[in-house]
């Protein structure tokens, strides 16, 4: 019969048993931990909740540029954490964007601070000629965009000139008849 010989070995047995045991101990283990995973869980959510609370506030440009301030002057080399870190007593930060250009990546030397509230925003305009990393930086609250497609550009419109002959009287002159 092929490798078995009718009889199960003690040694096995026992293995099979210590192996509940372990299991066992593991569950009565994960249940005391129940609590504490528990409380990490419901903190998650309520950092979820929070975030997704700020995504939906933020939906509105013009409410997010009534909370942001823009921040010029900028050394390349300074990071997000590093303008948290310079802005942190003004308020709660949502975000801290530092655009870069499209072709180097490169940043551009300037950054944007979006507060929760809007009286954060007084308050981080405070730090105008603050230094940064050895620069004087320039904050000044964000403006909102207009759309170049709505602004009217270039030579003012003309009317089309209409050629108009005089008149004789009721009839119009025509110098060919």
């Amino acid at each position: 019969m092929d490798g078995y010989d009718g009889n199960t070995g003690e040694g096995e047995i026992e293995g099979i048993k210590a192996l509940q045991d372990e299991s066992i101990a593991d569950y009565t283990v994960n249940e005391e931990n129940y609590e504490e995973q528990q409380a990490y869980l419901n903190i998650c959510a309520e950092e979820a909740a929070i975030k997704q609370l700020t995504a939906s506030t933020s939906s509105d440009p013009q409410e997010v540029d009534k909370r942001s301030i823009f921040v010029g002057n900028v050394d390349w080399s300074a990071t997000t954490q590093e303008l948290k870190n310079h802005f942190a007593g003004c308020g709660a930060i949502n975000r801290v964007t530092i655009l870069c250009d499209k072709m180097t990546g490169r940043p551009k030397g300037f950054a944007y601070v979006e507060f929760v509230d809007e009286s954060s925003v007084s308050n981080g305009i405070t730090l105008q000629g603050s230094i940064l990393r050895g620069r004087l930086l320039k904050v000044m609250p964000k403006r909102t965009n207009i759309p170049a497609f709505f602004l009217k550009r270039g030579r003012p419109t003309r009317r089309p000139r209409v050629r108009t002959f005089p008149t004789y009287g009721h009839y119009p002159y025509h110098p060919y008849k």
